[in-house]
């Protein structure tokens, strides 16, 4: 069977670095900092298996701290 899902690595652009040895939120560059989000949200996507994804479907419980419940709670820890 073949996947539908290419898994070409490119390599990430280089980072937009924030001044200063402690740099607070506003100090960081906008598109930097949606880089470093898509990146993270990336990498865990990629974690998430066909078989986990169906299990997940059919499960009663949608409390269980799967690679999907990482994915769900960083996602709202990011939004709120």
């Amino acid at each position: 069977m073949k996947s539908f899902i290419t898994t070409n690595q490119i390599p990430a652009p280089a980072p937009i670095l924030a001044r200063g040895k402690k740099p607070k939120l506003l100090d960081i560059d906008p598109l930097e900092l949606a880089r470093q989000f898509t990146i993270l949200e990336n990498r865990m996507y990629q974690r998430i298996n066909p078989t986990e994804a169906l299990k997940r479907a059919r499960a009663q419980k949608t409390d269980v701290m799967d690679n999907i419940g990482t994915v769900i709670q960083t996602s709202n820890r990011v939004s709120i």
